[in-house]
């Protein structure tokens, strides 16, 4: 098994002076206090402002990911440990229980209510999409991170204006990730009934890949509005509630959009063939395979093709999805694309140490997908990771129903 090294102290340092730099900065220059509506459906009702529901709130469920035998004990052995050094364990505790219970437990979770609500003269926050009301109160269904603005830089009367029907795609971390781009913002198209006919605020500058993906959810092309300034006032804004939570998609909304991209792409649910097996490469980007010429004589073996998703577009990323019959791959944003892959598919994904979540097996799941985790062994750089070979064959082999057996003391009884 491999060896769990300690956070680096550069890690807490770094942490340490962000968290000081944002008490100074907010003595010098606080974040406004705004008055908040926490439930804006009786204040859509009281001030007539149209109102749509989508979806009812539903209770899903979410079994544990598979793995291998050493990926288990690995946890029991050391689970504290790697929690204690987890990505987000320094900023947050709670975050990191979270990701290993949605890992390795059986979970339930509830959506809530999807639905949309017209606000006229809305005014929308750069910083994480939070959206304003006419009288300047804060709708707190509308955002789920969003850092507050400062005194001086509060100034509605210098907004971005957008005229006509509009809708926000901008939500934290959504302008450089491409998963929460998809998760967080475009299913607020799914929740719209004619998306082609509004304005889209998105996460500026516009990126090829979210251009893409907005015109293949529905989108008008010419309708996309980058966010360039920390606010932009909408006429009439659609705000669209499709979950409670962060990156917690409702399965209703994930089908509409599965429908539609793939309906944009001349494809249908009909007419998916699960007919290759993917290797996603992460070669030339960050959190790289370290060891990946190895293990490719094994992934040959098993008849994985090699494809490093940024050399293909957005649109032939998709339609390789589509085809995929199982899919391998370094923790990633581009395993997002598998809820466009036929239903049930092994998916098999290789976390780092102190990197892993269970985002992945959350969506997988919610689509039939057949989920396996392994954790590899850091190899320095910016989060790269080494897996052996041998453990890669054997993962394979049991997730894709091969031959390979555990030896020892549990295979003999």
């Amino acid at each position: 098994m491999g060896k769990v090294v300690p956070m680096g102290l550069k890690t807490i340092l770094s942490s340490l002076r962000w968290r000081s730099e944002r008490a100074l900065l907010g003595i010098r220059d606080p974040e406004m206090d705004f008055e908040r509506i926490g439930n804006l459906r009786p204040v859509a009702i009281e001030k007539n402002w149209e109102w749509r529901d989508v979806a009812p709130s539903r209770i899903q469920s979410q079994g544990p990911s598979k793995c291998l035998t050493e990926d288990f004990m690995l946890w029991v052995e050391h689970g504290t440990k790697m929690m204690r050094q987890h990505r987000e364990y320094g900023k947050d505790p709670e975050i990191t229980r979270k990701w290993a219970g949605t890992l390795h437990a059986q979970r339930k979770y509830e959506t809530g209510e999807s639905w949309t609500c017209k606000v006229p003269d809305a005014l929308v926050l750069s910083r994480g999409g939070a959206v304003f009301t006419p009288d300047k109160k804060l709708i707190e269904e509308s955002f789920y991170y969003a850092w507050m603005p400062r005194r001086s830089e509060w100034a509605p009367e210098s907004a971005d204006h957008i005229s006509g029907p509009c809708v926000s795609l901008v939500t934290e971390w959504a302008d450089s990730n491409y998963s929460h781009f998809v998760i967080d913002g475009l299913l607020r198209l799914a929740a719209l009934e004619e998306p082609c006919g509004y304005s889209v605020l998105m996460p500026g500058p516009i990126k090829p890949w979210q251009r893409d993906l907005a015109v293949l959810a529905g989108a008008s092309e010419s309708n996309l509005h980058p966010v360039n300034r920390l606010l932009t006032r909408c006429e009439n804004l659609k705000v669209a509630r499709t979950s409670r939570y962060c990156f917690i998609p409702h399965l209703t909304l994930l089908e509409t959009l599965r429908n539609r991209v793939l309906a944009n792409l001349g494809k249908n649910e009909a007419t998916l063939r699960p007919v290759r097996r993917i290797y996603l490469s992460r070669e030339g980007g960050r959190r790289k395979m370290a060891n990946e010429k190895e293990l490719l004589p094994v992934l040959k073996e098993f008849g994985f093709e090699v494809v490093c998703p940024l050399d293909l577009s957005t649109r032939d990323q998709i339609l390789m999805f589509s085809e995929a019959a199982a899919v391998a791959s370094l923790h990633g944003s581009g395993f997002i694309n598998t809820i466009f892959s036929p239903r049930g598919i092994p998916l098999i994904e290789i976390h780092h140490p102190k990197w892993w979540d269970g985002s992945s097996p959350r969506y997988a799941q919610l689509l039939g997908h057949d989920y396996w985790h392994a954790f590899g062994e850091e190899a320095g750089g910016d989060q790269d990771v080494t897996i052996s070979p041998t453990k890669v064959e054997r993962l394979l082999s049991h997730a894709l129903n091969g031959n390979a057996v555990d030896g020892g003391t549990y295979a003999e009884t």
